[in-house]
């Protein structure tokens, strides 16, 4: 099975710019996982972050509901524990996890409360969940077909978070190049993107990154 997945947006992708942007995730990422071992990846694809994260200490549990990416990840690393289930359903015991991670596949939920309640469930106290998508405010996803997908803005997923739950606790914009950037521009941008995150203009950045925690004296709803 070919790993068109991890070729097209991984770290192995033709591209420099898609390389150099799943480095910045990555790096965002393990950044706020900060001390977190017990980790959920939902929507893992074919595990590229698992696998990285792993060697950072990790104790990753690797989520998906495409068969067909879960054993070229297997391929990839025989000590994944993967898992083919539904997020709507996660097959785990209240406060299995430090952490979640959902790395750009929030878009494909159809109702955002069901899976983040399920998310909270999961979750130990003060645990963390790290959501990574794309902006709605970035013209980009103009150029995306709005029937299979829903985007949000960090007000919108602020208040969706709060309705479950979810205390937000940190938001950022990351400068993701379009992929046919030169590899000789991708410093420049990095700089640039550092630069203008915290201003107005950044909150058109073409991904975001929220951090949000469940705190038990956050009253869930019903």
């Amino acid at each position: 099975m070919k790993d068109e997945y991890s070729d097209t947006y991984g770290k192995n992708a033709v591209y420099p710019a898609r390389r150099y942007s799943y480095s910045l995730r990555l790096e965002k990422i393990n950044s706020h996982l900060g001390d977190c071992r017990d980790v959920l990846n939902i929507g893992c694809a074919s595990c590229d972050y698992d696998i990285d994260l792993m060697k950072t200490g990790k104790r990753m549990v690797s989520l998906d509901l495409n068969h067909e990416y879960l054993m070229i990840a297997r391929s990839k690393d025989t000590n994944l524990a993967l898992m083919n289930a539904d997020a709507l359903h996660l097959p785990f015991s209240d406060e299995s996890f430090d952490a979640v991670i959902v790395a750009n596949s929030f878009r494909y939920f159809i109702d955002p409360a069901e899976p983040l309640r399920e998310i909270r469930r999961v979750l130990r106290n003060n645990g963390t969940l790290i959501l990574l998508d794309h902006n709605r405010r970035c013209p980009d996803t103009l150029l995306i077909r709005q029937d299979v997908v829903r985007y949000y803005t960090i007000d919108e997923l602020r208040r969706v978070l709060s309705n479950c739950g979810l205390e937000f606790s940190e938001s950022e914009y990351l400068l993701v190049p379009i992929f046919f950037t030169p590899t000789g521009l991708l410093r420049i941008l990095d700089k640039i993107g550092n630069m203008i995150a915290p201003t107005f203009i950044g909150r058109i950045l073409p991904e975001m990154l929220i951090d949000a925690k469940k705190n038990e004296l956050t009253v869930s709803p019903e």
